[in-house]
């Protein structure tokens, strides 16, 4: 069981005939996110897990610019330079301006809906940094612009539920039609509390490992394989970037003393790669 091409996903998304959905899909993509944070309205179900009825999605002000430091350069590109200063294509004075270069980025605020708030709790928040370089990351620049279309003080996707989504996606246009996602065993239990590995429980309530057809959810399944296997993302990193506790090879008081859910600066470099999409999807 594998999960669908990265690029076969994104072409699916830019075909999307409603952007205001076409825009939460890249959200759901690019961050990583569960439906529920990005949604500007809630559902009757999201009552349940969220008894103070609690918007996690993000508003305008939730993105900003800033910058990064270059990746450090391959062997290659380091013998490529030394060729040209051999060749005398370029000069020490254009090598050393060109590394000093600042790449922008975008810094985006998603807000964790895994734990249950209790009243007056404000949920806790990651921050996903994303290279505003189209060569790295084409959809950068557009959802940072959508951002700020909304309005500092609204919500960015203020017309939309989970549900809204589920519902376009599924009836009005289906956009991931025929793509599937395995899900890992898991048991469900009546309270809604999910166990990764069933340990004495009734056997009615297991559900053994599947496929699913891919909706929002699936989005950050791809997206969260994406970050490991291509990008190269280690522990921290996904950590701060999908907002996961962190597992036994870190600390466990490292969290707690530390916002690694705001460490940005750590992975942002990862994405300053070009990007595979670029060349064989939509993006010209």
């Amino acid at each position: 069981m594998s999960l669908p091409q990265i690029e076969e996903v994104r072409r699916r998304i830019e075909t999307c005939k409603d952007n205001q959905i076409k825009m939460y899909l890249k959200g759901c993509y690019l961050f990583a996110a569960r439906g529920i944070e990005l949604a500007g309205k809630l559902t009757a179900s999201d009552f349940v897990t969220n008894p103070e009825h609690q918007v996690y999605g993000p508003k305008g002000r939730d993105a900003w610019l800033d910058f990064t430091d270059p990746p450090d350069p391959t062997w290659l590109q380091v013998i490529e330079i030394l060729l040209k200063l051999q060749t005398g294509e370029t000069t020490v004075k254009e090598v050393m301006a060109e590394a000093k270069k600042k790449i922008p980025v975008a810094v985006f605020r998603i807000h964790i809906a895994k734990k249950r708030l209790g009243a007056g709790e404000e949920a806790p928040d990651r921050l996903i940094a994303l290279p505003l370089v189209k060569e790295f990351e084409p959809w950068a620049k557009e959802m940072y612009d959508y951002f700020k279309e909304a309005g500092e003080n609204n919500y960015v996707f203020a017309n939309l539920s989970r549900q809204d989504v589920w519902h376009y996606i599924t009836h009005k246009q289906r956009v991931f039609e025929g793509l599937m996602y395995p899900i890992e065993k898991y048991t469900y239990l009546r309270n809604g509390a999910i166990l990764i590995e069933p340990v004495m429980v009734n056997k009615d309530n297991k559900i053994f490992a599947h496929m699913r057809k891919l909706k929002g959810h699936g989005l950050r399944h791809v997206r969260t394989d994406e970050l490991i296997c291509r990008w190269n993302f280690q522990g921290i990193d996904m950590g701060a970037y999908v907002g996961w506790c962190l597992g036994k090879d870190t600390p466990a008081m490292a969290a707690r003393y530390a916002k690694i859910t705001h460490m940005w600066h750590r992975y942002v470099k990862l994405l300053c790669k070009p990007n595979p999409f670029v060349n064989n999807g939509d993006v010209s």
